[in-house]
């Protein structure tokens, strides 16, 4: 394949001030191969430009669609974490407002519970203090009935000692 170079250096012979046609059909020849095959070769080049192309273009309709993608994806991940925060802050702060209720609960509860024992005490003192009463008025019912059978006693046993 000649350069452009070449084909400028080229000289002719010439014969009776012409060019002699033979040399000239030659150099025409091998410039017209090389051209044919540049021709051929530029075509084909041209072809694969434009399969490249087509395929950095599918490439960059690639890129943008992963990039949006990623972009949906990242704002879902983040919102997915807001929502998960929030119900988790919101399952604590129930979790919180149940505690504290239990609590409430129970401290009424403790303070029910207090004043029903005191009550029971105070009950109790009073049954104590009631029985000890009963026990006690027993006792002197009991003396009384002893005594005076006591006296009915000796009164029998003086009859009946009298009798005899």
């Amino acid at each position: 394949m000649l350069t452009p170079l070449e084909i400028q250096k080229i000289e002719f012979t010439k014969k009776l001030g012409k060019y002699v046609p033979a040399d000239v059909d030659e150099t025409f020849a091998v410039i017209a191969g090389d051209y044919e095959t540049l021709y051929k070769e530029n075509i084909r080049l041209r072809d694969r430009l434009e399969v490249l192309e087509d395929l950095v273009n599918k490439y960059k309709s690639m890129e943008d669609t992963m990039r949006d993608t990623l972009i949906v994806a990242q704002k879902a991940a983040d919102d997915l974490g807001k929502s998960a925060a929030e119900k988790a802050n919101a399952i604590i702060q129930k979790a919180e407002n149940d505690a504290e209720l239990i609590r409430e609960g129970a401290r009424v509860t403790a303070n029910r519970t207090l004043k029903e024992k005191e009550k029971l005490a105070s009950d109790l003192y009073t049954y104590s203090v009631q029985i000890d009463s009963i026990l006690d008025a027993q006792k002197q019912l009991v003396a009384q009935i002893l005594n005076s059978r006591s006296g009915k006693d000796g009164l029998q046993s003086d009859t009946e000692s009298s009798e005899n």
